[in-house]
């Protein structure tokens, strides 16, 4: 589910049910640090300026809800 956080709604999607039902907790900024994905959507990130973000992606030139990893 890890993988796929950008599709689903963290505050009242699926994530929220499972994490009510088997005590999942989510960061999704330390996902990013660990998982270091060479793409991200900046949807349902609270804080863009984490430096788990801020150090590490650039918004994408064509797309501009897509983070790059520059690193």
């Amino acid at each position: 589910m890890d993988y796929f956080w950008f599709q689903v709604n963290p505050i009242d999607g699926s994530l929220r049910s499972f994490s009510e039902k088997y005590g999942y907790e989510y960061n999704i900024y330390n996902l990013i640090d660990s998982k270091r994905p060479k793409i991200i959507s900046t949807k349902f990130i609270p804080d863009l300026k984490n430096k788990a973000i801020s150090e590490h992606y650039r918004q994408s030139e064509i797309f501009d809800d897509l983070l790059i990893r520059q690193n």
